[in-house]
């Protein structure tokens, strides 16, 4: 710095700083101290009022204490060693008192000024694009501001110096070069190099890396425009001493890897793209990383979050991996998948979800209300109390506990449990044409389509099953146990397979009330019936049947109705008194006692040709075919058309 020297000569009349001190008397001349916006502000005895008006007290030779008429409102007054400069509330700068080297009088053109400072015999004005004009003496250059200065947030005015506080947008760590711009400090930075950035730089319109490996670090919280545009270059980092909130649009390229770290709170708000085999790590101590925008990760893309995430917005990943403690998504929020990978300890579902052909590792939580459609792979129990629709082959690793009020709609393909399945709300196979789920469906399953549970199954009091397709297939390694109604468990068509691969003995409970071996009860339609289609107990499986809950009010007996029961070559089952009544009955393997297993009487066909009538075209067939073997006419399958045969048309006849 530079100062005037006591005794400087200045045309023809000399200002000794020594001299003024002797003249008033006192220590010498106050400096100004000076205060922004509307507040009071006091410089030299001059004050301003809170109204705009200017007081003055003091010495007054160079009337430094007489201001203009008609001053108008004032906002900042300043003091120089024989001057007075006000900043009025219009931008504009006026300024009386001593004038021996135009320091009172403003450059033409002065655009809006926001603040005023007094040097002894010079006067200093930050303007508002936070450049600096100065006039008056200027016998140390303290008039002549250096070149390129910008970004000034304060300015001062001493005995023959200026003073201005720069707002510095970033310093290199590495270098110390400070930085009015944070681009040309980007440009200027090295791989590896720190760059220590003010708040306000991080909230402009643009951010680019310009493809380096550099770390901004900001001074305090970051908070992006929506309008911004953030494009993060291999190995970036972006960090904050607490928050950082992303709003716009932010961009990591593709193969790149950054990181973004906070003490406090991330937030992503904007719109997030991560582009194909690119990755982000997000680091904040724990607290949770919010994605309230719009979230995409392409394929092989990363998004590894060391802490939980809170999703409101949507988030697609498109064959791409998160990773997180746990995940949260609102009402409001949009999970997509679609080949993608969710590994997180815990997933909690309060909306839409959509996961297809996807990677899912996390014990499973939906609330009512939600909607949970997958496909692929669940690492983990899925306890359900909204809506999950399997709409292709779904593995499950782990248990399955649907809650009362939630269900689950086996669409097509496999649903693999390979723990237990606990219902006790609704469990539907093809839930095209099941019911609640739509109108006008024609059902999409196709053979080998259906539930494979490989623990066991348990219905609870208000649990439903219901299966309507002939080609689905629910089959059980461990026990059966149902404690709802009859009315609850309706397979028509749909096998129910023991398969024995827990290696042993399962229970299957009884639950109709015991009808009779009759057509009726079999029909499917009565309430009081649960009717299963297929019945089969696989080779080497052993079933033993039980009746341990009430599930038909006011029975004598339960029972067990197949449209068919199929015991295979080395399976057992055991009865236990219960009876089993079936359309038809193959047992090949062991039953513990053949009187509880009932075939409905099977009442051949007469209708020969088909034509929905039993009349003389049938009873020709039986005669054109008499004495023969002919299958066609055989109607009682003995083995030779005759009397019996002709017997069947004539008590079917319908004319």
């Amino acid at each position: 710095m530079v100062g005037m020297n006591a005794g400087t000569a200045v045309a023809g009349r000399k200002f000794s700083v020594l001299a003024r001190m002797r003249r008033a008397g006192t220590g010498g001349t106050r400096a100004a101290l000076l205060t922004l916006g509307a507040a009071m502000a006091l410089a030299g005895g001059r004050a301003a009022d809170a109204d705009g008006t200017v007081a003055y007290w003091g010495r007054n030779e160079e009337g430094q204490c007489n201001p203009p008429a008609g001053l108008g409102s004032v906002m900042q007054i300043a003091g120089g060693g024989y001057h007075t400069i006000a900043l009025k509330s219009d931008g504009t700068v006026a300024c009386w008192g001593y004038n021996g080297y135009g320091q009172c009088n403003p450059p033409v053109g002065l655009p809006s000024v926001t603040q005023i400072a007094g040097g002894e015999l010079h006067t200093i004005a930050l303007k508002s694009d936070g450049t600096v004009a100065c006039w008056g003496y200027n016998n140390f250059s303290q008039c002549n501001t250096p070149a390129g200065l910008a970004s000034v947030t304060q300015i001062a005015g001493g005995y023959g110096h200026t003073i201005a506080l720069i707002r510095v947008a970033a310093t290199n760590q590495r270098t110390g070069v400070t930085y009015l711009q944070l681009p040309a400090a980007i440009i200027a930075a090295l791989p590896g190099d720190t760059l220590l950035v003010s708040p306000w730089a991080l909230t402009t319109d643009n951010v680019d890396y310009r493809g380096k490996s550099i770390e901004l670090r900001s001074t305090a919280a970051v908070a992006r425009a929506s309008t911004s545009t953030t494009l993060f270059a291999d190995g970036a980092r972006l960090s904050a001493p607490s928050t950082i909130a992303l709003d716009g649009l932010v961009n990591v390229p593709t193969n790149s890897g950054i990181t973004i770290s906070t003490d406090s709170s991330l937030a992503f708000a904007g719109d997030t793209f991560i582009s194909h085999g690119a990755s982000i790590l997000a680091q904040n101590d724990g607290s949770d990383v919010a994605l309230t925008g719009s979230m995409v990760l392409a394929s092989d893309a990363v998004f590894n979050a060391l802490a939980p995430i809170a999703l409101t917005g949507s988030l697609d990943l498109l064959d791409g991996v998160l990773i997180a403690q746990s995940m949260t998504a609102s009402a409001t929020s949009n999970l997509i998948s679609v080949g993608g990978t969710i590994d997180v300890d815990t997933l909690k579902l309060n909306g839409a979800a959509t996961c297809l052909d996807s990677t899912i590792v996390a014990e499973v939580t939906t609330n009512a209300g939600s909607q949970f459609a997958a496909s692929g792979d669940l690492v983990g129990a899925l306890d359900n109390s909204g809506r999950v629709i399997a709409t292709d082959n779904l593995v499950v690793v782990g248990d399955i506990h649907n809650q009362v009020g939630g269900s689950i709609l086996a669409q097509v393909g496999v649903l693999y449990i390979t723990g237990d399945l606990v219902n006790e709300g609704l469990v539907y196979g093809n839930v095209i044409t099941a019911p609640g789920y739509g109108s006008g469906g024609t059902g999409g399953t196709q053979a080998g389509d259906g539930i494979r549970v490989a623990g066991s199954v348990s219905v609870g009091a208000q649990g439903e099953l219901r299966f309507v397709e002939e080609l689905w297939k629910f089959s059980v390694c461990g026990d059966m146990t149902i404690a709802c109604a009859p009315g609850g468990v309706r397979f028509n068509g749909a096998e129910l397979s023991f398969d024995g691969c827990a290696g042993a003995t399962q229970k299957l409970e009884a639950t109709s009330r015991d009808l009779g071996c009759s057509a009726d009860a079999l029909s499917g339609e009565d309430a009081d019936v649960s009717l299963f289609g297929e019945l089969s107990i696989a080779s080497g499986s052993t079933v033993e049947l039980i009746d341990e809950s009430n599930n038909a009010l006011g029975k004598g007996s339960e029972a067990i109705y197949a449209k068919g029961l199929h015991v295979s070559r080395g399976a057992t089952l055991i009865t236990n008194g219960i009876m089993v009544y079936a359309e038809t009955a193959n047992i090949e393997g062991n039953v513990d006692d053949l009187n509880n297993i009932c075939e409905l009487p099977q009442v051949p066909d007469a209708d020969i040709n088909d034509d929905g009538l039993v009349n003389g075209i049938d009873l020709a067939y039986v005669l054109t075919y008499w004495g023969s073997g002919t299958a066609i006419a055989d109607l009682d399958r003995n083995g030779i058309v005759g009397a019996s045969d002709l017997t069947i048309v004539l008590n079917g006849w319908t004319g």
